[in-house]
């Protein structure tokens, strides 16, 4: 039998299969295709992936066991002579240095076309305290995007600030301007 004669058969013997089969056969057959198909795609990947990772953390723990070690734990603890506690209060600015945060806060709504009214400032440090908060509330009016585009660069220009709350407000349905009123902190301790 030659390969013409051979790819006849084998054509004959599909088309009376499937017509046998109906749509159901054909269904099935589809699905276990794609079975075959996404694990030999998805699935073998997957498993390197997860041999990587147990290799990576079977590392980790090798690394903490030798970090834990008698001897490295002053390593550990103290990096550059100071814990790291000292480290944490350390990358709090300095309360001195209030004026320039609050010139970065101005300067990102000027950035953003937004209109800041009078606003309200406030510091708190309460006795005993290593951290001071100052608190601003900022009456704005913009867009929404252009308050977005704020907070993402006041969040951005002074690590230690933080969004307390937006209050938004809208005169009409159809208006793109709106009044919001933010509360920001900004953390402040010795600094560095």
């Amino acid at each position: 039998m030659d390969t013409r004669t051979l790819n006849l058969h084998a054509r004959w013997w599909l088309r009376r299969e499937a017509q046998r089969l109906k749509w159901r056969g054909i269904a099935g057959i589809a699905l276990a295709v794609v079975a075959v198909v996404l694990a030999v795609g998805v699935l073998r990947p997957t498993q390197r992936e997860t041999v990587e990772l147990r290799d990576d953390g079977a590392a980790l723990r090798a690394k903490l066991r030798s970090a834990s070690a008698p001897g490295a734990q002053d390593a550990v603890v103290r990096p550059a002579g100071r814990t790291q506690l000292e480290n944490f209060y350390a990358f709090f600015p300095a309360v001195g240095t209030l004026p320039d945060w609050l010139g970065e806060v101005h300067l990102a709504a000027a950035r953003h076309g937004l209109v800041l009214e009078t606003g309200e400032y406030r510091l708190q440090h309460p006795p005993g305290a290593r951290l001071a908060r100052y608190e601003l509330e900022l009456p704005l009016k913009g867009t929404y995007p252009q308050l977005r585009a704020f907070l993402a660069d006041v969040l951005k220009k002074i690590p230690a600030a933080a969004v307390d709350d937006v209050v938004i407000r809208r005169e009409t349905v159809a208006s793109p301007q709106l009044d919001a009123k933010v509360r920001l902190f900004v953390y402040l301790g010795g600094g560095s």
